[in-house]
This record gives structure tokens, sequence and C-alpha cells, in this order.
């Protein structure tokens, strides 16, 4: 897989699998700058089981007081 957003402090925060779409999913934060308290939300997806990712998909509209544990669940409607 390519590297995205440095090197150091990038954390995947949550992971699911969408049979429907045969996709992989991961919710990755990364400290900014480098050893900050604030973070930056994105999105990355797969669809070889992990082997490659797309480019990242920002989530947060800011860097600043983003903390905490992101986490993410399917629609299974849609």
């Amino acid at each position: 897989s390519q590297p995205f957003f440095g090197y150091f402090n990038v954390t995947i925060q949550s992971c699911i699998y969408d049979d429907k779409r045969q996709a992989l999913y991961a919710l990755v934060t990364s400290q900014v700058p480098d050893n900050s308290q604030n973070m930056r939300i994105s999105l990355i997806i797969s669809r070889n089981n992990g082997q490659t990712w797309s480019e990242p998909i920002e989530i947060s509209s800011t860097n600043f007081v983003n903390r905490g544990f992101a986490s993410m669940a399917l629609d299974r409607c849609t």
C-alpha cells in the first residue's frame, strides 16, 4: 500500500468490510502537525483486501480539536 500523510503518527481507528460493495473502509487519523493534539480524520477504501488503498478522503473540516476515537458503521438500508 502507498504511504499518505507522511510517515509518523498515522493510526487506523476503525475498519469495516462492505459485502455488498466488496470494499474495505478504514477511518484514519493523523496528528497535524506531528506530535500535536490536533487531528486530521480521513476515510480510505480498498477493493482488493487492503493490498492498495484509495487516496484519502478528508472527513474533518478542521485539524484543530479533533480528538477522541473515531468509529463508523454501515447503513444496511442503502
